[in-house]
């Protein structure tokens, strides 16, 4: 069973008791911003309906009583802690690892807990995150008018990626309240050129690892912005760095994504020349390569890569 705190950006998923072990966790936490929506009861409860073929996360299923872990469902990857499909509520996600959180509550009912967490939205000013709308020609977002902007920071965590973020930063420092979103792309090619995905890296070890970098991604953004001038989203994604970005821009409706473009001897990981074009060519948004330099050095600057749109 789980407790749903809602606080000033996040909301907070608080395991109770011995699930925290089932779990190989203790909570969650949800920015505010990536919630889409809340339903009381909803039918992804039933998880023995959902889970059709063999059990695919870490945590603890038993079929018929209890599903309580990462869940690796057809629609995307989800987290349970349920056991009575009646006092279970669904949060549905956006821009973060899980689709899907589907929890019992034991300390309200399911409707109750719905209509609190809808309420703690709609004060949050939930709909200006969706507030961008389909161009004219369906080629991608275009921000609606008075929308604050969305800026996505392709960060590979080397030693420039606070001055990386700095230089974001700046990009939105006139507009209180703006998005900001840190993302770094965990990408683990082997001797043969295949990559994790198609190498059998278990459930576990990723989980511990995405932990990992998250933990290292954060601390490098309290490093480097100014504490509450902007909201700020780690974000860990597996696979091909291009693509995962740019799929992660549009599904939170980014403005603009920064890469960095390492110097003269060359670009950072996430910035090489192809990759670059690669964003660019699928991204729905404009994108930047800042040319950032280590503490010490001369000041970045920034070159355009593609103006699709603007900010």
């Amino acid at each position: 069973m789980a407790t749903i705190e809602v606080r000033d950006t996040d909301l907070v998923v608080h395991l109770r008791g011995w699930d925290k072990l089932l779990a190989l966790r203790g909570s969650l936490t949800i920015p505010l911003l990536h919630v889409e929506s809340v339903r009381a009861q909803p039918k992804e409860a039933h998880f023995d309906d959902m889970i059709r073929e063999r059990w695919r996360g870490f945590g603890t299923y038993v079929p018929g009583r209890v599903c309580i872990g990462s869940v690796q469902l057809p629609t995307g990857r989800a987290f349970y802690d349920v056991r009575d499909p009646s006092r279970a509520v669904a949060i549905d996600i956006v821009g973060e690892a899980w689709q899907l959180i589907v929890v019992e509550v034991d300390d309200e009912t399911p409707e109750h807990a719905m209509t609190r967490i809808t309420n703690a939205l709609d004060a949050h000013g939930h709909t200006r995150r969706r507030g961008s709308r389909p161009s004219a020609n369906g080629d991608g977002p275009s921000p609606a008018p008075g929308r604050l902007p969305v800026v996505v920071v392709g960060v590979d965590l080397g030693p420039h990626s606070a001055a990386l973020l700095k230089s974001a930063a700046m990009l939105v420092r006139v507009h209180e309240g703006a998005e900001l979103h840190a993302v770094h792309v965990r990408h683990l090619p082997t001797p043969d050129g295949t990559t994790e995905s198609s190498t059998g890296v278990t459930a576990d070890s990723a989980a511990v690892l995405d932990a990992a970098l998250d933990s290292e991604l954060r601390s490098v953004c309290k490093r480097a912005l100014p504490t509450g001038a902007f909201q700020v989203s780690t974000h860990i994604l597996a696979g091909e760095r291009a693509s995962k970005i740019a799929e992660f821009a549009r599904s939170v409706h980014a403005d603009i994504i920064v890469l960095e473009a390492r110097g003269r001897n060359g670009v950072a990981p996430v910035a090489e020349g192809s990759v670059v074009s690669q964003i660019a060519h699928e991204a729905s948004c404009s994108v930047l390569t800042v040319q950032v330099k280590a503490p010490g050095e001369r000041a970045s600057k920034a070159k355009s890569v593609s103006s699709t749109k603007g900010v």
